[in-house]
């Protein structure tokens, strides 16, 4: 009896641990990321469909993973069970306490610890999910709002021009208008004074970019990927599945307008390290080698002869 004791008491252990497992990696996290849904427009409904399939992916193979321990779990008790019994009635319930209730103890009470280390994990899941959700709804949520509204609005409207100016210049100081000549030449940034009068059209589409610029790091963690002052990521930011994207990034940032509105507008795009990141990564770059784009391209194309003259095994 005993041992039929310490068999149900790991039942249920095991059973709260599955319980509290793996769907809670996901429930939680979607019952915060319900705060943020919205209704997207189309241009980034396409976006949202695309990361609504990678996460019924990642739930199925979760649902998966669940099924697999259970039958596990299922297997193990009913041998147990059988080895209690088959151990009981040949020898004595002392050799059963034995060889079968003294293990059962030691792996219950290291279950207790693995519990312990599984609820610890599954918070941090949990919390990565959560993370992730949120930076990739508000990267949707402001490409509806700045991008396809306060930009595209006042692209289309002229006569907003005067207060655009006088709400988005404060990012830059408190006044009501954009950076002077004067003002640009303290900067010290080897990019001509582009303003904002006589150039509306072009300033709005370079803002646009940048509002993309910063979804795009975003909700591809590309800042985590590649970290500020390290010299390796800086190199890999030439090579792999995003050095397409960071090139477009420096390819759009060595225009002359576009580079003005970021040094004005930067100090509204998620905070400082944010503005770092994109120092080390894309200003610094083009402005410190003039000759950049060229020595990207021979490098890109001896890329490609590697890959073209490889042998195959």
């Amino acid at each position: 009896m005993k041992s039929i004791k310490l068999l149900f008491l790991l039942i249920i252990t095991i059973s709260t641990a599955y319980s509290m497992s793996i769907p809670s990696n996901t429930g939680e996290a979607q019952a915060q990321s319900s705060k943020y849904e919205l209704k997207w427009p189309s241009s980034s409904s396409h976006i949202q469909d695309i990361f609504k399939t990678i996460e019924v992916e990642e739930k199925s193979q979760n649902s998966n993973h669940a099924n697999n321990f259970l039958i596990f779990l299922l297997l193990f008790v009913a041998s147990v069970v059988y080895a209690n019994y088959y151990i009981h009635n040949h020898y004595s319930q002392d050799a059963a306490n034995d060889l079968v209730g003294f293990p059962i103890q030691t792996f219950n009470a290291i279950f207790v610890f693995f519990l312990i280390y599984q609820l610890e994990f599954t918070s941090q899941q949990s919390q990565k999910l959560q993370e992730k959700s949120l930076a990739r709804n508000l990267s949707l949520f402001t490409q509806q709002v700045v991008v396809d509204r306060w930009e595209d609005e006042a692209m289309q409207n002229p006569g907003l021009n005067d207060m655009y100016e006088s709400i988005f210049s404060k990012s830059g100081g408190d006044n009501n208008n954009f950076y002077t000549e004067e003002e640009w030449e303290q900067l010290n940034i080897p990019v001509k004074y582009t303003p904002y009068k006589g150039n509306e059209e072009q300033w709005h589409y370079a803002a646009k970019f940048i509002q993309e610029l910063v979804n795009i790091v975003r909700m591809f963690e590309l800042e985590k990927k590649f970290q500020i002052n390290n010299m390796e990521d800086l190199k890999k930011s030439t090579e792999g599945k995003f050095a397409g994207w960071i090139t477009c990034f420096r390819m759009y940032l060595k225009d002359p307008i576009v580079r003005n509105v970021w040094e004005q507008y930067k100090f509204r795009h998620v905070n400082p390290k944010f503005s770092a990141w994109v120092q080390f990564y894309i200003t610094d770059v083009i402005d410190n080698d003039p000759l950049f784009f060229n020595k990207h391209k021979d490098k890109w194309n001896k890329s490609i002869d590697r890959e073209l003259n490889k042998k195959h095994k």
